[in-house]
């Protein structure tokens, strides 16, 4: 059985690099191979010092330039995880689904099939 792929936008940030350091056990371990999705060039270094294969995908290029700016960057990925959060000054009580933010949630769920990664469902919260 091949590895799963896990490609995680947000890594650069406190969720994303949370899940990073979460599942990287699993990616030392060889049990998944981690993708880290960066906007930045200079962001890259720090997951390939740790190991990790990382890929340049800016969602606001699909916007402007196409869904093909970013379906070659998730190309051979799996499983998508996405740690991203809506831009800044924006809260659920102001703006629960900003125009922006849905905006790149859905140039990621149309290029993960694209891509061939599997089909995105949505995360449930697990009963406490």
């Amino acid at each position: 059985m091949a590895t799963p792929s896990i490609l995680v936008f947000g890594a650069t940030g406190k969720i994303g690099g949370a899940l990073i350091d979460e599942l990287l056990p699993d990616h030392a371990a060889g049990r998944v191979k981690l993708i880290a999705a960066v906007r930045r060039p200079e962001a890259a270094a720090a997951f390939e010092a740790r190991g990790l294969e990382t890929r340049l995908i800016d969602l606001d290029l699909a916007e402007t330039q196409g869904i093909e700016a970013i379906v070659g960057a998730m190309r051979g990925v799996d499983r998508v995880l996405s740690a991203m959060r809506a831009p800044a000054g924006l809260t659920p009580a102001t703006s629960p689904a900003s125009p922006r933010s849905c905006s790149a949630s859905r140039r990621r769920t149309r290029a993960a099939p694209t891509a061939s990664a599997r089909r995105p469902r949505r995360c449930r919260r697990s009963p406490r």
